[in-house]
């Protein structure tokens, strides 16, 4: 797929979407509820990321685990790590631990225990992802608009500059 500031304005929807299931299904959580919202929140994760790297205009990876995906994040938006990361650096490890939830066997969930207490931890950090990409996302599409224009102009050559005429030589 291209990536198109539309594609990557769909994709950051999106994540905001599977955010918003991940909290449905955490506030009503019974048994099982949390690992289903830990693939959500997973996939608002994964979307996310994917975001910034198309509105950064470089192709996105067919991955799914979230530390590579974050990795090519990185390497397409250097904020990114200012951002998220914090004095142990938990959070990328946080998102991390949720690839499990997108990658892992429907048979081999954690149990409900567990699942809860990886999304008490993971929430937050993925709606500071997601909340993060809804910011940067249109920064960095207008930056790239301004880009291509510029060169779109430096293609054309110099603009012819009109002169007064002054009439016939003498």
């Amino acid at each position: 797929m291209e990536p198109t500031p539309a594609l990557a304005r769909s994709w950051l929807q999106w994540s905001r979407d599977k955010l918003s299931m991940a909290r449905r299904h955490y506030q009503y959580a019974k048994e099982g509820g949390y690992a289903e919202a830990g693939e959500c929140l997973h996939a608002a994760a994964e979307l996310s990321l994917k975001a910034i790297v198309i509105a950064s205009g470089v192709e996105h990876r067919h991955i799914h685990h979230l530390g590579s995906l974050w990795q090519h994040a990185e390497s397409a938006d250097k904020p990114i790590r200012a951002m998220m990361t914090d004095e142990e650096d938990v959070k990328p490890r946080i998102l991390k631990k949720l690839t499990m939830y997108g990658t892992g066997d429907r048979y081999d969930r954690p149990s409900p225990e567990d699942a809860r207490a990886d999304c008490d931890r993971a929430l937050p950090a993925v709606a500071a992802l997601v909340a993060y990409a809804g910011r940067r996302v249109p920064m960095i599409l207008k930056a790239r608009e301004r880009r291509e224009q510029m060169f779109d102009q430096s293609a054309r050559g110099p603009r012819a500059v009109p002169t007064k005429n002054r009439g016939p030589a003498r």
